[in-house]
């Protein structure tokens, strides 16, 4: 099972390569979402993660992780994430660029985090 998770991960590096635009390198960004199936304030916090994947920008992954299993708790844990919701947006190569922890941001605070 280690070896499966290994090669998606290798996959998913793939996939974070920049990319040419017109304009020059745009890199890609990846926002990740901690929550669980009992917390009550969670529910806001996927629906946003919906809403940046209905925007099918290619410049953004999204990954949603359930601290109730061992996937979500290991990259919660590389993450110290302590507590939930949690929305981090990170560069291609997984450096945290800015961390939401216990509080939502709007749809534009991402969005604008992104662009910077």
């Amino acid at each position: 099972m280690l070896n499966k998770q290994k090669g998606n991960k290798g996959q998913q590096r793939a996939k974070l390569k920049s990319v040419r635009s017109k304009k020059g390198t745009t890199t890609m960004s990846k926002i990740k979402i901690f929550t669980s199936p009992t917390c009550p304030n969670c529910p806001p916090a996927k629906l946003l993660g919906q809403q940046l994947k209905d925007k099918e920008d290619k410049n953004i992954v999204v990954e949603m992780f359930d601290v109730t299993e061992a996937g979500g708790l290991a990259e919660g844990a590389m993450f110290n994430v302590l507590a939930i919701p949690v929305i981090i947006v990170t560069d291609e190569d997984d450096k945290e660029i800015k961390a939401w922890r216990g509080e939502l941001p709007t749809l534009e605070d991402i969005l604008e985090e992104i662009k910077q």
